[in-house]
């Protein structure tokens, strides 16, 4: 579990620079963006994260983003597992060395989905799939517009963010990713066979 007085939520998905910008207008947002790509780079900006004093740090990076990246691969036919267990036992080592830690909260920005069965909206995103099944409360979606659209609805939900427990150990979410793929695609299944 995480330590401080500040609610770390990570933006991801298609997060743009105008939108941080919009947002490092707010008085209650401090926003923290990574100093480059991968995980080495989301940890320094976690850590940075921790020191800030403001009630929302929302960060700019996400320890799990290869992982995520990996994952949704394993959803191609005859994808490799290799590299996801590769990101994963990154991810686990890190987590495992006190060196990441998840943030309080992901908002993830994405276009509206639409209508879609109400099982499995998303089921080859990570955090929308994995994580919002596992805790829902920690996961939220905000739908992509243009940039002052799109911070006005991200406020609204830092707002909003209701109480939940606290995340799985990262090794038990590694594992029900595991277990997830193959349980999601044949209730994908059941569905449509139900549709059809």
């Amino acid at each position: 579990m995480r330590r401080g007085a500040s609610t770390v939520v990570a933006l991801v998905g298609e997060v743009r620079e105008g939108l941080l910008a919009e947002l490092a207008r707010s008085p209650n947002v401090s926003v923290v963006r990574p100093s480059g790509q991968g995980l080495e780079a989301a940890l320094e900006a976690s850590a940075q994260a921790e020191g800030r004093a403001a009630p929302y740090v929302l960060l700019a990076a996400d320890p799990l983003e290869a992982v995520a990246r990996e994952w949704r691969a394993l959803w191609e036919r005859g994808h490799d597992p290799s590299p996801f267990e590769l990101r994963a036992g990154e991810a686990v080592a890190a987590w495992r060395a006190g060196r990441l830690q998840l943030p309080d909260y992901y908002l993830v920005v994405a276009p509206d989905p639409g209508p879609a069965p109400p099982s499995l909206p998303h089921p080859h995103d990570l955090h929308l799939g994995l994580l919002r099944d596992e805790r829902p409360s920690r996961v939220v979606l905000v739908v992509a517009g243009e940039e002052r659209e799109e911070a006005a609805r991200v406020l609204r939900a830092l707002r909003g963010l209701g109480q939940g427990p606290w995340w799985p150990p990262l090794d038990e979410l590694v594992e029900a990713a595991r277990r997830y793929l193959p349980a999601a695609v044949a209730r994908r299944a059941v569905d449509l066979g139900a549709s059809a």
